[in-house]
């Protein structure tokens, strides 16, 4: 047991004795910052992440850095090798990441890795790199639609285009991928969109493929941005249904003892058995009344009447035939039997029954003659207002007239009621209609304000109040005429009567002055109205200006010394301007905040701190302040004199070359910023071993070190106490207070020689062998 306990206390002896810094690093490493936004397609440099290292170690080291990121080696670097002295700390200067643009939105690391040379401890920091989306699209909107081959064609699609990024950007629609059939007939309301950040656009598309297509038809959208690798992709897709059929019937499908000449009326059925509303044109001969067209909803019945003539005594045949207007190869015919004979008489008809126009509109009628007698036959035609086209007709069996009837309004207002009369000495027909006059069409329009004052290079809202005095809804367009060009901006602007609406605009004013005309307009099919507004544009001078007022115009200041300046910034103009604020003199003059927001009549503070340099020549420098905008520019100067704090030379601590009183070019840089330390000539005498029980200091004891000119991070080295020895030594003691008195440690042990480690060993294990021995002797 005794010798197993020897064992292990031996062990760890030589151990700790051999390398003592195994879990002491010497390397400081720091990164700022530690996390970083940054956009696809861009490249971090080592002027957004600042990297630092520091030598720990009392003497010099290399070290290697390294790092490591997603992608490969190639799109990440740094500078491979720092050489740095004792406590020295030096700034990355080559340090660069490639983010790709194909990389995913989301949060990656890189780890900066930093190895000494001399210990081979190593250290590592990481880097969280937050990618965002900045360039994104997406295509949103209809993706399928089913419809009626027969009626519905063309078919549109509204497609929004959402731009998800961080950039306003210009997208192209590429290569529509699908049918033949159905691109052959594609169009677009626009070939490009440009979409600012967060925002949506609407792009409308358009399918026209041939009727006679059908089925479910795909077609694939691509957009391209114009400014980014961003891109997006839409299907949309396409069912052509047949939608229509129907079943038509007339009645009584036989007459029989017919007067020859004279109507017969007659009943037209039409079934809609599809799946659509469908529109149906009736055709027959012309002794039969033109139905003209039927709309008939899906699933339902409707009836339509029309009257027929026969045109000869006996069997007469009224055959119809109806037809679809969506799908025109789908006609039906149907059929009813006449027996006819000769009779004598005639039909007048006015229409419309009854007519509500404007007033300055003409009234218009048709009176409507016709023979439904067997024999050739004479009217004559008269009306109560108005004028008729013709006062007289001939008219064979079963033939029509038209006589347009015309009524001039000028003067009449309210409802009229006119009787038309046709004759022909044995028998009279009448027929009257209804006339109602109105003032339908009518409006007022007010600008506000009545006058406008602006600046050049502005906007000017202004506001146009439409009503509807008329008593019918009225659609309008409303706009300004400024400088010679209209502006329409809102169209199709419907009304209802006595209705009135708010339009907001903005006027845009060039570089002018001076006094223009702002004309607004609104107009519609029936009425117009405009207004005129006087425009007053004032110079720019009176609009753009600023003042720059410093505290103080002159500075007497000394090397090394820092006066802060307050100068005060104000709007005097009539605009709100954001003034980019600059500063040109020397490098040790600086300016905060450079950019100030004002309104008219505004102002803030903006401060020059000055603090020439240690070595800055003495004389006087003008400081140049400037406060710009795209307009105006303004500029102030302040004077600083600087006086020398320099009062004598300094020496090198290498050639001992002397530098001027404010520094010369060829000086050691070294030598301008610290003082000149002359190191001791320090020797150690070697250690006499004689006695078998040597006294066990504490751990603080005098440090000494067997090499000569030592050179510490930054000492604060104090005389040092010289004292002869036994063996004509010299032993030193040094008072010294250290930065880091790890590296100083670390040194000591490192560069102590390996017979002196061994000798340390053997004098301990010599100890703990005499100290257990006395023990065993105490304990027996």
């Amino acid at each position: 047991m005794f010798k197993r306990l020897l064992l292990l206390i031996c062990l760890f002896t030589v151990l700790v004795g051999a390398n003592p810094a195994l879990a002491i690093s010497n390397i400081d490493l720091q990164i700022t910052p530690q996390t970083i936004e940054v956009c696809p397609d861009r490249t971090i440099t080592d002027d957004d992440i600042k990297i630092t290292v520091k030598n720990l170690l009392s003497r010099s080291d290399t070290f290697t850095l390294s790092v490591d990121w997603i992608t490969n080696s190639d799109s990440a670097f740094i500078n491979p090798e720092i050489v740095l002295a004792s406590n020295e700390i030096k700034e990355v200067e080559t340090f660069w990441i490639n983010v790709p643009y194909t990389i995913e939105p989301g949060t990656y690391t890189a780890t900066i890795r930093a190895v000494s040379r001399s210990t081979g401890h190593s250290v590592s920091k990481t880097i969280s790199v937050k990618v965002l989306g900045c360039h994104l699209l997406e295509i949103a909107g209809e993706t399928s639609k089913d419809v009626c081959r027969e009626t519905e064609l063309p078919v549109t699609y509204s497609l929004l285009f959402k731009n998800l990024g961080k950039y306003t950007e210009t997208f192209d629609f590429c290569c529509p991928l699908g049918s033949t059939d159905i691109t052959s007939g594609l169009t677009f309301s626009q070939n490009s969109v440009t979409v600012s950040s967060g925002s949506t656009k609407t792009v409308t598309m358009t399918l026209n493929p041939p009727k006679t297509l059908s089925g479910l038809h795909t077609l694939e959208i691509f957009a391209v941005s114009r400014n980014s690798y961003a891109e997006a992709t839409k299907k949309v897709s396409l069912n052509l249904k047949q939608c229509y059929n129907f079943n038509a019937e007339i009645t009584p499908s036989q007459i029989s003892d017919a007067c020859l000449g004279r109507s017969f009326n007659h009943t037209l059925t039409i079934r809609n058995t599809g799946s659509k509303e469908d529109t149906y044109i009736v055709s027959g001969p012309s002794w039969a009344s033109s139905v003209g067209s039927v709309t008939v909803p899906a699933g339902s019945i409707r009836s339509v009447s029309l009257t027929s003539r026969p045109q000869k005594t006996g069997s007469n045949t009224l055959e119809l035939t109806v037809t679809s207007t969506t799908n025109p190869n789908m006609a039906k015919k149907v059929s009813s039997s006449i027996q006819a004979k000769e009779c004598k008489d005639a039909i007048l008809m006015v229409s419309p029954v009854q007519n509500n126009i404007c007033k300055k509109e003409k009234g218009e009628f048709s009176v409507t003659v016709k023979n439904t007698g067997t024999l050739q036959d004479t009217f004559t035609v008269s009306t109560t207002l108005g004028t008729l086209s013709k006062d007289k007709v001939i008219l064979d069996p079963d033939q029509v007239e038209v006589i347009n009837l015309n009524i001039d309004t000028e003067g009449l207002v309210g409802t009229k009621t006119i009787t038309v009369r046709a004759t022909d000495g044995s028998i009279t027909k009448q027929a009257s209609a209804v006339l109602a006059v109105e003032n339908c069409y009518d409006g007022e329009l007010v600008v506000n304000p009545e006058s406008i004052s602006a600046c050049p290079f502005t906007g000017v809202n202004f506001t146009a109040n439409v009503r509807n005095t008329g008593t019918r809804s009225d659609t309008f367009s409303i706009g300004f005429v400024y400088d010679g060009k209209t502006n329409p901006e809102f169209t199709n602007i419907t009304l209802a009567p006595g209705v009135s609406k708010n339009f907001d605009f903005s006027l845009s004013i060039a570089n002018e002055e001076g006094l223009k005309r702002l004309d607004v307009f609104a107009t519609s099919q029936y009425t117009s109205m405009t207004t005129s507004t006087p425009v007053s544009i004032k110079s720019i001078n009176a609009c753009y200006s600023a003042s720059i007022r410093p505290d103080k115009d002159n500075v007497d200041i000394r090397t090394s010394k820092a006066t802060l300046i307050p100068v005060t910034v104000r709007n005097t103009g009539d605009v709100a301007q954001t003034y980019n604020l600059g500063v040109d003199g020397p490098e040790w003059v600086f300016l905060r905040p450079n950019t100030l927001h004002l309104r008219p009549d505004e102002e803030e503070k903006t401060y020059i701190y000055i603090s020439p340099i240690y070595y800055t020549l003495e004389g006087d420098y003008v400081v140049t302040l400037s406060a710009n905008t795209a307009r105006s520019q303004t500029t102030a100067k302040v004077k600083v004199s600087v006086k020398s704090n320099i009062t004598g030379p300094l020496v090198t601590s290498d050639t001992g070359r002397v530098c001027g009183e404010r520094g010369l070019v060829d000086c050691d840089e070294t030598a301008q910023q610290q003082p000149i330390v002359t190191e001791p000539n320090i020797t150690t005498p070697e250690p006499n071993i004689t006695t078998p029980e040597p006294n066990i200091t504490t751990p603080e004891p005098n440090i000494t070190t067997p090499e000569p000119n030592i050179t510490t991070p930054e000492p604060n080295v104090t005389e040092p106490n010289i004292t002869e020895s036994e063996d004509n030594g010299t032993n030193i003691t040094l008072d010294a207070t250290f930065d880091n008195i790890t590296g100083l440690i670390l040194e000591d042990i490192e560069e102590r020689p390996f017979w002196k480690i061994a000798a340390i060993v053997i004098i301990t294990l010599i100890i703990i062998v005499i100290l257990i021995i006395r023990f065993a002797l105490l304990v027996k």
